[in-house]
């Protein structure tokens, strides 16, 4: 069976609307989370990789891609707000109401997917969780009074000083291609990003869609309550996590999430970056295949 195209196409929310890609399937609905500072159509590739009956929604979150959301910075104060986003993007997508509902989400896509299906408890289906941020004490106290003061957000500094204007996207490419962040990104995927992640100008330029005092402000509120989140979510998980420099779920994380979740399928991609998605796509749309597959009687008897 041949694939349908994929389509983009845009959700009325309040204040704005949600745009999202989308190719309908007859199967299972997968709901794919980008992490800060990309936006849906990054994954392309992966996406390309999936079983054809996967009807897929690639949404661009709050502030991200070509979604018209509000997004100021100094009125952003948790990833709370993309929970709610997300669960009233969800609840208004009639595909995701009959049929079960996978999520997968990369980074601060993984942990959103994570407080979606814990306040969302028995809506989804299964989660699929790559290199999702994770900090490092479980304890609530320690996470949200001392670990940000003495953990300097780097990322965040990073983030307000990078450049957002830009003459054409060809210059964007040429800027990060194996540079950076981007070092072990596959041309394909990059091009993806930068034509996801890019608006055009009145003059004629380009500016990068995410802002980056956006994506500063997100790298700064990335302490969360995961761990509660995550302890009380009561759909089976599925976890791939790096283990080499500037992974958000290194392997004494994922082992310790593991021990509040026994029956969890935990994949260490040794040698893996934070950007395993980039770096091993193919194993990703393997592993989405697999659990969707094996929901795929549901949406039969669902059907009858």
């Amino acid at each position: 069976m041949a694939a349908e195209q994929i389509q983009r196409k845009t959700l009325p929310l309040p204040g704005g609307e949600m745009s999202y890609l989308e190719r309908p399937g007859p199967g299972v609905a997968l709901v794919f989370l980008h992490a800060n500072g990309f936006n849906g159509q990054t994954y392309r590739h992966i996406y390309d990789l999936l079983s054809p009956d996967i009807h897929l929604i690639a949404p661009d979150m709050r502030g991200h891609g070509q979604s018209t959301l509000p997004a100021q910075p100094e009125q952003l104060t948790s990833w709370n707000q993309y929970r709610d986003d997300m669960m009233a993007f969800v609840d208004g997508l009639a595909v995701t109401r009959n049929r079960p509902l996978v999520m997968a989400g990369h980074s601060m896509g993984g942990t959103t997917s994570v407080m979606v299906a814990h306040d969302r408890p028995g809506r989804v289906a299964h989660l699929f969780l790559m290199d999702p941020v994770v900090y490092p004490n479980p304890n609530l106290l320690v996470r949200l009074f001392i670990v940000p003061f003495f953990v300097p957000s780097k990322l965040a500094e990073g983030a307000k000083r990078r450049r957002s204007h830009y003459p054409d996207r060809d210059t964007v490419f040429k800027s990060y291609q194996g540079r950076g962040a981007f070092v072990s990104w596959p041309d394909n995927m990059l091009r993806d990003y930068i034509d996801g992640g890019t608006l055009p100008n009145a003059d004629g330029t380009f500016r990068l869609a995410c802002a980056p005092a956006w994506e500063a402000a997100n790298f700064s509120l990335s302490f969360n309550d995961v761990w509660n989140d995550f302890a009380h979510v009561v759909s089976p998980v599925t976890l791939f996590h790096a283990t080499e420099k500037g992974a958000t779920c290194p392997p004494a994380r994922a082992k310790m999430l593991q021990r509040q979740k026994p029956d969890m399928k935990r994949v260490q991609m040794d040698g893996a970056s934070y950007f395993l998605p980039m770096e091993h796509p193919d194993r990703m749309a393997q592993e989405i295949n697999r659990i969707c597959g094996a929901l795929r009687s549901q949406v039969l008897t669902a059907a009858k």
